[in-house]
């Protein structure tokens, strides 16, 4: 019974692991990329503030009107950064300011720096992608796209008005139409990543309700189901095994495998042995919280999660089963007893009916005796009619006789 056990538990863990649940997808991986990003951002922010100040100082720059508009927004996007890093608020890098500010830094430098033929423009697509990351909700890149070429087309066109210089339409309509074409293929870009997070997701939901189902089913099993790291730590149970060691499932948690049985020495030794196998059955002594001794088989299966290794072990309660042995022994004995009473009234009841089958057997012969002394006249003369009546008792004797004879070997 206990390998019958052994096999349905394996079963059972075996379908625990192969559907257990991935680890959770949340937004941290985002922010861990948007703080490098901003990082990198805010060093090259300061190399460009050197440059600027240094050419500003200097006066080589043509244009010293959008010059300073473009050291204010480094100054004051440089600002932004270290409040965000200092307050360790970094999800405040998604919020729309952070977008503008990138935008108008770009638009600046890319004034600064001979506009339609700038090579900077370049970092518009780079905005475009860096929405997909940014973005705490849907990423709306065409949107993005769309400022994008707004911003760029009306800030060339509004300075070639103001300075009265000759229209590079060419230039600016190759500028965006490689913006527009970024902004595109990111679109398509994010219907394939919102594809792959839906499955994803689906995908997860599904194992959840199997992890569900798993652990209502562990919960139902009336045996203590522990689950422990390589460190004999505890990290999880099922319900059972807090009604079995008197104890909250909290206070169980976190504590040593070793510390609930008896011989901790001997658990340690067999634990041991599962560096070079798979599972271990061990008959061990389980303590109670009020300090009861609970003899049990204590079956732990090998598995692994992220790369660690881990063990599921599961106690049989020996209690219940020496119960039914003790039952069992009992009715045996009772068994044998009641055999052995009823084999005696049997041996009885033989005696007693051979004991009346010879005396029957006396009384008939002394009758027939008797009846054939009178039918040959030896007592007295007797009618013919008499010696008739005579001679039919005697043949209802002998009859009787057979038939008690037959009757008595059946018996013996």
């Amino acid at each position: 019974m206990l390998q019958k056990q052994i096999k349905n538990i394996k079963n059972l863990f075996n379908l625990w692991i192969t559907e257990s649940v991935p680890e959770d997808i949340s937004n941290e991986p985002n922010i861990q990329i948007i703080s490098s990003i901003e990082s990198l951002s805010l060093f090259l922010r300061y190399l460009t503030l050197i440059v600027v100040i240094v050419g500003y100082s200097i006066e080589s720059f043509s244009q010293q009107y959008f010059v300073s508009i473009f050291l204010g927004c480094i100054i004051f996007h440089i600002l932004f950064t270290h409040i965000v890093f200092y307050l360790k608020q970094y999800y405040l890098f998604t919020n729309p300011l952070n977008f503008f500010l990138h935008l108008l830094t770009i638009t600046i430098s890319v004034v600064v720096t001979e506009k339609e033929y700038s090579p900077l423009i370049l970092f518009y697509p780079l905005l475009t992608f860096g929405n997909l990351i940014y973005a705490r909700k849907r990423p709306r890149p065409l949107m993005v796209t769309l400022i994008s070429i707004i911003t760029l087309n009306f800030t060339i066109i509004g300075i070639w008005l103001w300075e009265n210089l000759a229209f590079a339409t060419y230039y600016l309509f190759w500028k965006n139409f490689m913006i527009l074409l970024s902004g595109i293929f990111c679109y398509f870009l994010l219907n394939y990543i919102q594809q792959i997070r839906r499955e994803s997701y689906h995908i997860q939901q599904e194992l959840l309700y199997t992890q569900g189902i798993i652990k209502s089913i562990l919960d139902s099993i009336q045996s203590p189901i522990l689950i422990f790291d390589e460190s004999e730590i505890i990290t999880d149970t099922n319900s059972y095994t807090s009604h079995f060691f008197q104890m909250d499932s909290s206070e169980l948690i976190g504590q040593r495998i070793r510390s609930l049985f008896f011989d901790d020495t001997l658990i340690g030794e067999h634990l041991l042995a599962l560096r070079s196998r798979s599972n271990v059955v061990i008959n061990a002594i389980a303590l109670s919280s009020s300090g009861e001794e609970i003899p049990v088989d204590f079956i732990v299966q090998v598995f692994y999660r992220n790369q660690r290794k881990y063990f599921f072990g599961i106690m049989i309660d020996k209690r219940e089963h020496k119960r039914l042995e003790e039952i069992s022994q009992l009715l045996h004995k009772r068994e044998e007893e009641i055999n052995n009473k009823i084999s005696l009234l049997k041996d009885l009841q033989s005696d007693l009916s051979l004991q009346h089958t010879a005396q029957i057997f006396t009384y008939i012969t002394t009758l027939k005796n008797i009846l054939h002394l009178l039918s040959h006249e030896q007592l007295g003369v007797i009618t013919e009619r008499q010696k008739n009546a005579l001679e039919i008792g005697i043949h209802a004797l002998e009859q009787l006789e057979n038939e008690l004879q037959k009757e008595a070997e059946i018996v013996s």
